[in-house]
């Protein structure tokens, strides 16, 4: 009987409305149902030993069960000792039922797997914490645990020795992750220069010694990250396989309104095709055209816990080859990476199929590591539903009532691919390591164990962690030796040369022949290393005219990644005068500027110097060349992007200073302004100053003619107090709090600066989509966006779901929050105005694409 049900449910069709209590539903959209041959199958809960035997790996590989429930539940995150024991984060309370009605339930732990015998099956289990509210990530740290508990980050000790730590210290605040547990920070990393930073989260954090201190980062990934042996962070959001970062994190998030830092991220993977061994019609919009390819995904639609191949146990070809999960294929994708000059490109392996595929729709991949013995290891939710209740809709509701995946809750497995023909490496203890076996380390084939031993060297070396023995030591000359032969051997692997030079820097024992060495190297990622390297010398004040004339000239370089992290770095000089120096004497070499790429890297350390360097631009002859008035654009938008009424005065009085001796540049400047403010059209918007511009007047009466047409043009929406038509905007707060709590359900995309994340997540600071038609606003929040979308030159790929708000009300005061932020002053929206727009779109069915809204009727705006 109960099957019977649920076939009726599926073969109906759903449409969206407020009849349907599902948030992931969006107004008026059609959910068709699946072909009926497509829905005919059970799908059992299976044994350890029945979800095994539905698994299929590469030739040459074989799978094997490492824990199972009831030792693990509900995995979601795991990460290896460096004792060698496995520690697992389990989320028992993500979506425990179909409605998610119990997971604020302090029913999480961290648990520590060991292995006493060697055969690959864990042996005990040890919680290690408890009573936790949906943890999402641990890390290890200072001879503790950090452990990601929304809304903070912990550091957890075992004081007493019994394996349950505790002793906890809140270190840092503000993590999403209890409302919406897919977008919110995980994955915290040990980065290589001591720090960790987390995936999809807006802050990293180190350890100076004296506690945390936290750092801004973009926005980045959905669930998992991974590092390579460069330390460069990768991370997988979801409907992209993977993305990476050529420089550090940080470096995109220095300057306000600076256009996007190339690299950061930059995508690895074009391929996003799927190969599941089974049909697979339990997606969430499995209805609309193109997500199933005869019935089985088509394209990743939910990657997630990537891990790069540091090691060689695997097979030599695959080192540095990336796995990411794919849950939705109930699959392990394999992508191969090479090496170019622009950065790191993947292909996926076998091409037409998957690594490793189960038959089962219980399997369900979300992490995975390389152990210390160099196997793949595979975190598996094992569950029926992944997708969270605040994204679900009636149409995967109604899979899961008639398949009875809401259950059982209580499974979760542990699973390792090995060669089916090579050893495996022993357990290493790295733990009661001194000094010399932790360099040894340093210079071995595991990825895996290179970074714990470099962490744990710091850590001792600079009395952040004591020794095991209690001594509390420092480098000694023997170790800063060794660590130098390593990262200056010309037949030494890069990967080890890389971790034996950061080391080296995080001990303080690196020295500019190091940089200057690394800077000559043949492999262009030591030779980033080199820039990245210099940058944190430049931060701290040393060797300043050396540092930047290694950048200088590697920013010259013919490999675009290290190109870009040179000028980067460059920001990184403190004293304002030595920067523009450094820029006059790129310009002067001439060719950097010119690329869009390179400059933008510049312009992401110009950290508030933009009006030097407009005043510097004046300095030159006839403005100098194109590069550089591009550059003058660069200045003029991060100086609007501060909303700074004194800046902005300031800037509009530069211009009319330089329109008599260097009008290409005033005409550059005023150009930038008439972009943003757009005149003369329905979005034009008003620029608000503190007092008149000196000159502005005599500028617009009798200035030179080309300057004088834009700044006529211009004019009108200049605002000063005493001017006629000068108002001061007033926002109630409350409505403003509102809105700005409405934007956390966009935050993990579109980041507090509005910048997006290009190219995974568009911009909304300055979206002609935004400040724009109001319509085209209001019905991309209510039935969402597909397809690709250009914008300044970025293709877009991946699809925004209709906002999760139902009110009228609350989506007016979204837009209008939007339509107020970050420099914009268009027109607030009312409810009102998105009824009629509701009222418009009546028959509207699904999403909307940009083609698609540019050809809508346009509804006219409230009076």
């Amino acid at each position: 009987m109960a099957r019977r049900r649920a076939s009726i449910v599926i073969l109906m069709p759903i449409v969206g409305s407020s009849a349907f209590a599902q948030k992931g539903d969006q107004p008026g959209e059609i959910q068709p149902p699946l072909p009926a041959e497509m829905m005919a199958f059970d799908s059992p809960a299976l044994t350890p030993e029945g979800s095994l035997a539905s698994m299929r790996v590469e030739d040459g590989f074989r799978i094997e069960l490492v824990a199972s429930e009831p030792m693990v539940v509900a995995p979601v995150a795991m990460a290896f000792h460096p004792d060698g024991s496995l520690w697992v984060v389990q989320m028992p309370g993500f979506m425990s039922d179909i409605d998610g009605s119990r997971e604020l339930e302090p029913n999480g732990s961290i648990v520590r797997l060991v292995d006493r015998d060697g055969d690959g099956r864990m042996d005990d289990r040890q919680i290690v914490l408890e009573s936790l509210i949906l943890p999402r990530s641990i890390a290890f740290h200072r001879g503790g645990t950090l452990v990601i508990e929304p809304p903070h980050l912990v550091w957890a000790q075992d004081l007493d020795g019994d394996g349950r730590a505790e002793s906890t210290t809140i270190v840092a605040s503000g993590f999403a992750g209890l409302e919406s547990p897919e977008h919110a920070g995980n994955a915290l990393t040990w980065f290589h220069d001591g720090s960790f930073v987390p995936s999809q989260h807006d802050a990293g954090f180190v350890d100076h010694g004296r506690g945390f201190a936290a750092f801004a980062t973009p926005v980045e990934g959905q669930w998992g990250q991974a590092i390579d042996d460069f330390g460069r962070l990768l991370v997988t959001p979801n409907s992209d396989p993977l993305l990476i970062d050529l420089v550090p994190r940080w470096m995109a998030a220095r300057t306000l309104g600076a256009s996007s830092l190339p690299g950061v991220p930059q995508r690895v993977v074009e391929d996003a095709r799927t190969w599941p061994s089974h049909l697979t019609p339990g997606i969430n919009r499995a209805y609309r055209t193109g997500v199933l390819r005869d019935g089985r995904l088509a394209h990743v639609t939910s990657a997630c816990g990537p891990v790069v191949n540091r090691d060689i146990v695997l097979g030599e070809s695959m080192r540095g080859d990336a796995f990411i999960c794919a849950p939705c294929a109930n699959a392990v994708k394999h992508y191969r990476i090479t090496e170019k000059d622009s950065g790191p490109v993947g292909e996926p392996v076998p091409v037409g199929g998957e690594f490793l595929t189960s038959t089962s729709e219980r399997f369900r991949p979300c992490d995975l590591k390389i152990g210390p013995d160099g196997a793949l290891y595979i975190a598996d939710m094992s569950r029926g539903i992944i997708q969270h209740r605040i994204f679900m809709t009636s149409f995967l509701r109604a899979q899961v009532t008639a398949r009875g995946l809401d259950q059982p809750i209580d499974q979760g497995r542990i699973w390792r691919v090995v060669p089916a023909d090579r050893p495996l490496r022993a357990r290493v203890d790295l733990t009661t390591a001194d000094q010399a076996a932790l360099v040894n380390h340093i210079s071995g084939p595991s990825g895996h164990l290179r970074d714990h031993a470099s962490r744990l060297l710091v850590e001792r070396c600079r009395s952040l962690a004591p020794h095991p023995s209690g001594e509390d030591r420092r480098p000694d000359t023997t170790t800063v030796r060794a660590l130098v032969e390593l990262s200056r051997g010309v037949q030494v692997d890069p990967a080890v040369r890389h971790s034996a030079a950061s080391t080296l820097m995080m001990l303080g024992a690196g020295d500019m022949d190091l940089i200057h060495a690394l800077s000559l190297d043949r492999d262009a990622r030591l030779r980033a290393d080199a820039a990245i390297f210099a940058a944190g010398m430049l931060h701290g004040g040393q060797h300043v005219q050396a540092c930047v004339a290694t950048l200088e000239r590697l920013a010259q370089d013919p490999a675009r990644s290290v190109a870009i992290a040179a000028l980067a770095s460059l920001g990184e000089v403190q004293d304002d005068r030595d920067f523009i120096e450094a820029v006059g004497r790129l310009v002067a070499t001439g060719g950097v500027l010119s690329d869009a790429s390179r400059r933008a890297a510049l312009a992401s350390g110009i950290k508030g110097r933009s009006m030097l360097l407009l005043e510097w631009s004046l300095s030159l002859a006839d403005g100098g060349d194109a590069g550089v008035r591009a550059l003058a654009k660069e200045c003029v938008g991060q100086v609007l992007a501060h909303g700074n009424e004194r800046l902005n005065e300031a800037l509009l009085a530069l211009a009319a200073r330089a329109s008599s001796t260097q009008p290409q540049i005033a005409s550059t400047m005023l150009d930038r302004v008439a972009a943003w403010t757009k005149p003369g059209t329905k979005d034009a918007r008003v620029l608000r100053m503190h007092g008149q511009p000196v000159g502005w007047g005599e500028l617009v009466a009798a200035g030179p003619r080309a300057v004088r047409a834009v700044a006529v043009l211009l004019d009108p929406q200049l605002s000063w107090p005493g001017r006629p038509g000068y108002f001061r905007p007033t926002v109630e707060l409350s409505a403003d709090q509102r809105g700005r709590l409405l934007y956390g359900n966009c935050v993990g995309c579109h980041q507090a600066s509005g910048a997006g994340m290009p190219p995974v997540y568009p911009p909304l600071r300055d979206s002609p989509f935004v400040t724009g038609d109001p319509s085209r606003l209001i019905r991309i929040l209510v039935h969402g966006l597909e397809g690709d979308l250009e914008l300044d030159g970025v293709t877009y790929r991946g699809a925004m779901p209709a906002a999760p708000i139902q009110s009228d009300a609350d989506l007016a005061l979204l837009a209008s929050w939007l339509r107020s932020q970050w420099g914009h002053a268009s027109e607030p929206i009312t409810p009102e105005f998105v009824s009629r727009v509701r009222a418009a779109d009546a028959t509207r069915t699904g999403p909307w694409t940009a083609q698609l809204l540019e050809s809508a009727t346009t509804v006219a705006p409230d009076r």
